[in-house]
């Protein structure tokens, strides 16, 4: 079973993923095809950036 984090969207509250999941699919398909980047923890990243930690978008 692999590691799960938690990440938390903001105003979309807080969901748990596999380690390695990308920005895009943490995201949702609905709102990631209306984004062409993410910040994760404020910081800016493409939306492929694979997330390995818990953090926020």
């Amino acid at each position: 079973m692999s590691q799960q984090i938690s990440v938390t969207v903001e105003g979309g509250g807080q969901s748990e993923f596999p380690k390695g999941t990308t920005a895009e699919e943490a995201l949702g398909s609905k709102l990631a095809s209306n984004c062409v980047g993410a910040l994760v923890d404020g910081r800016p990243v493409d939306l492929s950036y694979r997330l390995e930690a818990d953090c926020s978008l």
